[in-house]
């Protein structure tokens, strides 16, 4: 029991921090010496607890715990989520609707920079239009007016698609993760 105990410590220790682990491993030491104390063989209780299995179960829970302050952490995280689905052969399916899903979130957040960038292009173009043309000072200063406002909607909608991927992704994580975790029966 105690090299099981001690090879389940060092593979969590590898992905999860230390109090985490110390926490799954005094559960299943007690679990473990519980079923002795009744009488069952180390053998038969060791068959039932299935380390990778525990890792995914602990990998789901921690993922759905976890902060997820800036887009790198929700990439990172999204994309950890992403491996467990596909690791477990009865999760592909519900692994390609969530990868779908992000292809979408994806694409939004793309349209935000697209956006963005088009508002910068359409300040360039006023500003060239108000240079190259021979007007007046009021015409030039109209040009430049209009391309500021142009590329401040343009930046306000950019900014609205942005935050609008990030709260999709992060909800849709969790309605994934919450699906994982009713369906694996993890707290």
């Amino acid at each position: 029991m105690e090299k099981w105990l001690k090879t389940l410590e060092q593979r969590l220790s590898k992905k999860f921090n230390k109090t985490e682990v110390d926490e799954v491993i005094s559960y299943y030491e007690e679990i473990i010496n519980d079923r002795l104390e009744h009488g069952e063989a180390i053998e038969d209780i060791l068959k039932q607890y299935h380390m990778a299995t525990i890792e995914r179960d602990m990998m789901v829970s921690e993922l759905s715990k976890r902060e997820v302050n800036s887009i790198q952490d929700l990439f990172k995280t999204v994309f950890q989520f992403f491996f467990i689905l596909i690791a477990t052969p009865l999760w592909i399916p519900i692994a390609v609707i969530y990868f779908v899903s992000f292809v979408i979130v994806f694409v939004f957040f793309i349209v935000s920079i697209a956006i963005f960038f088009s508002g910068l292009a359409a300040i360039i173009y006023y500003i060239a239009v108000a240079f190259t043309d021979m007007t007046s000072f009021l015409e030039v200063t109209g040009y430049i007016g209009v391309g500021l406002i142009v590329m401040s909607i343009l930046s306000l909608i950019s900014l609205w698609f942005y935050k609008a991927s990030q709260g999709v992704a992060k909800g849709l994580f969790k309605v994934f993760v919450n699906l994982i975790k009713k369906y694996r029966g993890v707290k």
